[in-house]
């Protein structure tokens, strides 16, 4: 009966969040303009500050709806993770600690198990702020609602909402395209542990090669949602390319700079316009 009660708030609070943003998309769904879906696939391993390895295969589907202005966003993702039984996937590749209750991201454990299943899902609202000029700043502002639609019990996610609010700033100058984002994380906790809401920030550059192709470097910092740990850093590199049907491909690399952060990170996704 416990868990039957469970189940049906969790259901509710997701009916809720899902309603939430729906309203708040009503006005994009009166200026269509284009769908595009993001297809990728990725695979981050690392020792987060304990003894072992724990690897970590994300497959997430982003779809997208723009405007004019607006643009609405819904993501759901299959997670496999292999390695220490007393971590979960966090968010921007942090592990969650589990289990021994030393704040530790991952705690010593010789068990090695491999669990699998849908992750947590995204629900987000962009708002886009254009230059009047071609060389002037883009400005975009994101509401994301990151729901705890994965199975806790195989610790595959924490069982409670996070919500982030962020704002990107870019432009473009010559051949390069230097970008900005600063935002907030309210990190939902559990029973059992009090996560830390967090700052979170991007910055970087892309260098355009030529018409279809461009390289980008990019640093990511975000604080520790649990005490005791380093903050999350890492460095991005990629390579994107435009093919001949308006699709865009892009390969990565991450790198990891503190023991709260993956060690090592490597991606391939697709943008299709449609």
């Amino acid at each position: 009966m416990r868990e039957i009660s469970v189940n049906k708030k969790k259901w509710c609070k997701l009916q809720k969040n899902i309603v939430f943003f729906l309203l708040l998309s009503v006005n994009t769904s009166l200026l269509a303009n284009q769908f595009v879906l993001d297809l990728a696939y990725q695979v981050e391993s690392g020792d987060y500050g304990g003894d072992s390895d724990t690897d970590v295969t994300i497959v997430p589907v982003l779809l997208k709806y723009y405007t004019d202005v607006w643009s609405f966003g819904a993501e759901i993702s299959y997670v496999s993770v292999t390695g220490s039984a007393t971590v979960i996937p966090g968010s921007n590749g942090q592990l969650f600690g589990q289990g021994s209750g030393s704040g530790s991201a991952a705690t010593t454990t010789s068990k090695s198990v491999t669990r699998s299943g849908m992750g947590d899902s995204k629900l987000s609202l962009s708002r886009a702020f254009f230059p009047e000029q071609k060389d002037g700043v883009f400005y975009e502002l994101t509401a994301t609602v990151i729901l705890a639609t994965a199975d806790e019990d195989k610790l595959l996610g924490k069982g409670e909402n996070d919500y982030t609010i962020k704002l990107k700033t870019s432009s473009k100058l010559g051949l390069w395209s230097p970008a900005l984002t600063v935002g907030y994380q309210l990190t939902g906790g559990t029973a059992d542990t009090d996560f830390n809401n967090t700052l979170f920030f991007s910055v970087g550059s892309g260098y355009k090669l030529n018409k279809n192709s461009s390289l980008g470097v990019g640093y990511d910092f975000q604080q520790a949602v649990i005490d005791g740990v380093d903050d999350y850093a890492a460095l991005t590199f990629n390579y994107s390319t435009q093919l001949n049907n308006d699709v865009e491909l892009t390969l990565a690399m991450k790198m990891g700079l503190t023991d709260n952060s993956l060690d090592r990170g490597y991606s391939i996704s697709a943008s299709i316009p449609f």
